[in-house]
Parts: C-alpha cells; structure tokens; sequence
C-alpha cells in the first residue's frame, strides 16, 4: 500500500494544510465538506502538491519536516518544485499547478 503526503491550499485565505493519507481524494472532499475541524473555517481547497512514499513512516517523516519549518515560503517552493507525476496519476483527482520549475529552475507553466 502507497502513503501520500498532500497539500493542501485554502482558496478562500491562500493558507496551506500539510497531511497524509492512503486515499487523497476521500481525505479532500472530507476537508472540503466541512468533517475535518482545523480546516472547517478555511474551505474550499484546492490540492496542490501530492507526494508518493512507500510506508506510512516516511511519508509522516517529510510531514513533520515539512510542518516543522512553518514557513509559508518553504511550503510554496515545495509546492512549486518538480511534480510527483505518479503520485499525481495515482491519485486520479487534478492537482492545481500554477508554476512548477524544471530542473534547471526555469519556470514551467502547467
């Protein structure tokens, strides 16, 4: 079984939620529809950036580093760098990509 982290951007406040789950899409629409209470006042969400990871332990690993950093900047370079392509294909819900860069650092608009 594959772990993902996923991000998370609040529409409406521009604000980011870091988690991880075996099942993305039901965890989106859970955060969407209001079930989860941290989230509840900052719907709706757009998901962002996912990340595939082998067993629960290294994808809660890279959610603690990540949170650990509470830096809005460092989330939007994650969010921004090369993309997990079969995370994202595996997934099966659209991820919102905005600008992504190649592996040279230029800009590459999805």
């Amino acid at each position: 079984m594959r772990y993902y982290l996923y991000i998370l951007r609040s529409e409406a406040r521009g604000k980011y939620y870091i988690g991880v789950s075996n099942n993305v899409a039901r965890r989106v629409l859970e955060h969407n529809s209001g079930f989860s209470r941290s989230t509840k006042p900052y719907r709706p969400f757009a998901l962002v950036r996912v990340e595939g990871y082998k067993s629960i332990n290294e994808a809660y690993s890279r959610e603690c580093f990540l949170k650990s950093k509470r830096s809005t900047k460092i989330i939007d370079i994650v969010v921004k760098s090369s993309p997990d392509v079969l995370a994202e294909q595996e997934v099966g819900i659209p991820i919102s990509h905005s600008e992504h860069r190649d592996s040279v650092g230029r800009a590459r608009h999805w």
